[in-house]
């Protein structure tokens, strides 16, 4: 359930980008995380739901999965980063508490996709695409390694037109990159069941390139319809 705050966080986060330019969202690439998992393929896949509309599955144990980052824009997507959380993957970095290698995505591995994965390819999609090359805009999340001082001044040093928003918390639902996740998914379940972990990750890679333009196009689009519903329902949750 959203809270009092959080719904308000919504709504200005809305009412924000609203107030930009009518086509500020074809300037902007949205990125996200998501985990594949090795057992899940073959099974139905469905899209963002709401926590009271959410089913609940039983996971194995030990599961084989793959987390991968993405970038996405109006004029296409970036290829995948495979990150700490995948299958046999281990963090360079060590944890100065346990003295071990980090079990989730740490500040500096963010970093080194910021560096050598978003930024570069960002740069490089809207200069194919000949628009916004000099002014294009990150959104990302609000998860730990995010939005560390450290990253959020690289960002804003590095992306020609800095972070676009400061993202509301709870709020997936505002993100079109869940559904298009949410349409991999599917994609990837069509195909024969992967034996590994190499196997998923050149099928997500696969399906990824398969992404339709026009699924793009709609996806930022629809952000201002987006925007305009999460304050007609005073920030509440939007649905699908």
């Amino acid at each position: 359930m959203l809270t009092v705050k959080q719904k308000l966080a919504r709504v200005k986060f809305a009412k924000a980008a609203l107030r930009r330019e009518r086509c500020s969202w074809r300037r902007v690439m949205i990125t996200d995380s998501k985990y594949f998992r090795l057992h899940a393929m073959g099974k139905p896949a469905g899209r963002w739901c709401t926590p009271a509309t959410r089913e609940v599955v039983a996971r194995p144990k030990h599961s084989v999965a793959a987390h991968v980052y993405m970038g996405v824009a109006f004029h296409g997507a970036t290829s995948l980063k495979f990150v700490t959380g995948t299958h046999k993957q281990v963090s360079k970095y060590t944890d100065p508490k346990s003295k071990r290698p980090y079990r989730g995505l740490a500040q500096q591995e963010y970093t080194d996709v910021l560096h050598d994965h978003f930024i570069p390819e960002g740069n490089k999609l809207f200069k194919n695409a000949g628009q916004w090359a000099d002014k294009w805009q990150m959104q990302q999340d609000n998860a730990p390694a995010h939005k560390t001082p450290t990253n959020m001044a690289y960002i804003a040093a590095n992306v020609p037109g800095g972070h676009f928003l400061a993202w509301p918390p709870n709020s997936p639902d505002l993100s079109p990159i869940e559904n298009l996740w949410s349409w991999m998914d599917i994609k990837l379940h069509k195909l024969d069941k992967c034996k590994n972990i190499e196997e998923l990750k050149e099928r997500l890679e696969q399906v990824r390139q398969s992404i339709p333009p026009t699924l793009l196009h709609n996806m930022f689009d629809g952000m201002k319809a987006r925007m305009e519903r999460v304050i007609e329902l005073n920030g509440d949750y939007i649905g699908k």
